[in-house]
């Protein structure tokens, strides 16, 4: 048979750890004689052994000599001596020339070298040295049992423990019992007999030590807990945990070992109420486990409101609608106040998620109480999002009285604020927009969740043409774990009217690998479109048609789902398909009409619709838009640039436009999101202008909005053009162009990564860049002309 790692009889010079021998070499050249102490168990008669023979091959002789209950024995030439930790170098005779050597576990590092010279893999190693702690009792019984790969099988680790518990004495036992059934050394709960101990603690805890039961925490150790569950009688076990239950008071540390009592049936209501507490805690950083702590409080308490709202969250976030609403249900009909309001919230998600917001409205009216700034919030954007204001406004002014004092209720309110006037007066301040980015960074992700609140900034900052602020947002969230497939879209939207394709392209991408509500894929089938459109792919866009107008019809207009119409409304007509969409967008456009086509919100459709006029030659649906756009235009500073590009793009189309303008107004279409549409304004006037130069300086200004959507000799490269810069502006592009972060240069500039975020938005919308690219391209360009760069 071939000996072991762990084995005693075995080549002592082979399977030593490294440090014990070195140890052990040098403490025989100091001194006469050796003491050698360490747990039972720990391997101290194998370091005996192992110094004597490094004496033997060095020639000399020597004795083991074995200290028992203060025996003295008389060295007889050079001694080993062997004793328990409770041996100190006086005890022994000639304790002058005697030199004390501890035997301490193995270290993670030894055990990995030992066991990788037996072809154990570093894993198992890692795992077996967290179950053992390294003491060689415990690696040696594993070992005998032929190396099993479930370390944590009672058999394995079952004799050493046995023996270990019949050396204590019966107080060191209970307490042995306790510390396996959650009770702590160190941590909460203490366990009853520490705290009971009539004399010093200490001395138990000496004992447990002794026998290699504990850590270095002075936890029990992993095999000592398992093999001690399973000698405890059933009745002494489930008393000893129902009794932890009632005491723990932090059940978050406890996590792992709660579960597994769950799932090996333990039935207590505590129980129940701490993996309720747990899942809580990671219902948002990490929903898959939620899920699962949620199931296990179920098991044994499933009637439990709480822990189904919680439930119902979690499943929300994985895209699991069903298990959401069957979860949701209960918490709904039998929770009270904060419980019954997250039910709602589940259910009313859900129902956005299939593209039904009305049900949603028409549950929140009948259930809502309006406990919290939160719930009124919900209430409120609920019903703003169906275009019902005297009902949004109701809900608001439910809500409880008082001051803003936290992050979460300033955010809430400043996010109604800003929705509220971007349905009445029409307006959205890019200011404000900018905050509500921010304030968004800063929320909990409850908050955050219940609102909705990345998903109506987003859409009301592309609405309003200011998508820097909704990227700002969702590039921070990009690594949450509450980051859906709808935030990636929505993304890919504010980078597509930033004119970064690839970059659009790319969050597509990963929004695909995730489950896609209706209401995403309609979002997903409006970015198809619109990509294909500013690629002029005329096979995608006809391809992708019968599967975005599917989408449309299948989901109820929602106010901030109108992100898709603009391309919808394009895509109908460039495709000669207006009368298949006449059903969509009537029930669209009665969502504008109850609001009174407020302009931030119907700006874009309203372009969309004068661009499909034009491409359609139909100049009576040209007038209602183009008027609607003329009388805004006074208050709302997108519908001004919208309709002067309109009446420019009207002059090219009859061949009777100032070349001038028509760039300013190409260019000027960038600055509200619609670059694609400015490179398309500048290549019709371009093909429509007889001035050489002119024509040149029109297909310069499409080829910058939207590279590669000009043709022909217009594929030309056009040198990057310098730009105007303010000092400040200038140090933030010398920073810019070293592709340094927004941190990096705030530190460097003593200013907020948000102030710089703002200075590099400001530069990109007056240099009309299409890409990153171009920007550092004209930015390098611009520093050169001033002497900044070499």
């Amino acid at each position: 048979m071939t000996p072991g790692p762990f084995d005693v009889d075995s080549d002592l010079n082979r399977w030593a750890p490294e440090n014990l021998r070195s140890e052990l070499e040098r403490a025989l050249h100091r001194a006469q004689h050796l003491l050698i102490v360490g747990r039972l168990g720990s391997g101290r008669t194998r370091a005996a052994r192992l110094a004597c023979q490094l004496l033997t091959n060095a020639g000399e002789s020597a004795a083991i000599a074995h200290l028992v209950d203060g025996v003295r024995t008389e060295p007889q030439g050079r001694t080993i001596f062997v004793g328990d930790t409770g041996v100190r170098a006086t005890d022994v005779p000639d304790a002058a020339r005697t030199l004390l050597v501890t035997v301490h576990p193995w270290e993670r590092d030894e055990l990995r070298t030992t066991l990788a010279r037996v072809g154990v893999e570093r894993a198992v190693a890692d795992r077996l040295y967290a179950h053992t702690g390294g003491h060689l009792v415990f690696l040696r019984a594993w070992d005998a049992a032929g190396r099993p790969d479930d370390l944590a099988a009672p058999e394995t680790w079952q004799s050493a423990v046995d023996r270990a518990l019949d050396a204590l004495s019966p107080e060191a036992r209970a307490l042995a019992e306790e510390l396996s059934c959650g009770y702590g050394v160190l941590a909460q709960p203490p366990a009853p007999t520490l705290a009971g101990a009539a004399g010093d603690p200490s001395t138990l805890l000496a004992e447990l030590d002794e026998v290699a039961l504990l850590g270095v925490g002075g936890e029990l150790l992993p095999v000592a807990r398992v093999a001690l569950e399973r000698r405890l009688p059933p009745y002494r076990r489930q008393w000893l945990r129902r009794r932890f239950l009632a005491d723990l008071a932090d059940p978050v540390r406890h996590r792992d070992l709660l579960v597994s009592w769950a799932q090996s049936g333990q039935s207590d209501p505590n129980l129940s109420r701490h993996l309720t507490t747990c899942g809580d805690c990671v219902r948002f950083s990490d929903p898959a486990l939620a899920v699962e702590l949620y199931e296990a409080a179920s098991a044994h308490a499933s009637d439990e409101p709480e822990t189904q709202a919680g439930l119902a969250e979690a499943a929300l976030l994985l895209g699991d609608h069903a298990r959401a609403l069957r979860a949701a249900e209960p918490a709904l009909a039998s929770g009270s106040g904060p419980t019954r309001f997250r039910g709602l919230r589940v259910i009313q998600e859900v129902w956005s998620d299939k593209g039904l917001p009305w049900r949603a409205a028409t549950l929140n009216t009948r259930y809502a109480e309006h406990a919290s700034l939160t719930e009124a919030a919900t209430s409120f954007l609920a019903h703003v999002r169906v275009g019902d204001l005297a009902a949004a406004d109701q809900a608001w002014s439910a809500r409880p009285e008082g001051v803003a004092t936290t992050v979460d209720e300033i955010a809430v309110v400043a996010l109604v604020d800003t929705v509220r006037a971007s349905a009445t007066t029409g307006e959205a301040d890019p200011t404000e927009l900018d905050r509500l980015a921010e304030l968004g960074r800063d929320i909990s992700a409850e908050c955050r969740n219940m609102t909705g609140w990345v998903s109506v900034t987003t859409a009301l900052a592309i609405a309003a043409g200011h998508s820097e602020a909704a990227r700002s947002l969702l590039d921070h969230l990009s690594g949450h774990a509450d980051f859906t497939a709808e935030h990636h879209l929505l993304l890919a939207w504010t980078e597509l009217q930033a004119g970064h394709l690839t970059e659009a392209v790319e969050r597509f991408a990963l929004a695909r690998t995730l489950p896609l509500t209706p209401r995403d894929e309609l979002l997903g089938c409006g970015l198809d479109l619109a990509l294909a459109q500013r690629r002029h792919d005329r096979a995608t866009l006809a391809g992708t048609w019968p599967l975005a107008l599917t989408a449309a019809t299948r989901c109820e207009p929602d106010l901030f789902g109108l992100t898709v119409y603009p391309d919808l409304i394009v895509a109908a007509a460039r495709l000669r398909e207006g009368p298949a969409l006449d059903q969509v967008w009537t029930a669209a456009q009665g969502l504008l009409d109850r609001l009174g086509h407020p302009p931030v919100w119907s700006n874009l459709v309203d372009w969309a619709r004068i661009q499909a006029a034009i491409l359609t030659s139909d100049k009576d649906q040209l007038r209602e838009p183009a008027q609607r756009l003329a009388r805004a235009a006074n208050r709302s500073p997108q519908a001004a640039v919208l309709a002067a590009a309109g009446r420019v793009w009207i002059d090219v189309l009859a061949k009777s436009f100032d070349p001038h303008e028509a760039i300013a107004a190409a260019r000027s279409l960038a600055t509200v999101g619609l670059p694609g549409d400015g490179a398309r304004l500048g290549s019709h006037a371009a093909a429509r202008c007889d001035d050489p130069a002119l024509r040149r300086d029109l297909l310069d200004t499409a080829r910058m909005l939207n590279p590669g959507s000009t043709s022909g000799n217009a594929s030309a490269h056009t040198p990057p053009t310098s730009l105007r810069l303010s000092d400040r502006e200038i140090q933030v592009a010398a920073l810019v162009v070293r592709h340094r972060s927004y941190r990096e240069i705030g530190e460097a500039l003593f200013l907020s990564p948000r102030t710089v975020e703002n200075h590099i938005a400001r530069i990109r919308r007056r240099s009309g860049a299409g890409s990153r690219r171009e920007l550092i391209d004209q930015l390098r360009q611009t520093l050169r002309d001033l002497g900044q760069l070499g």
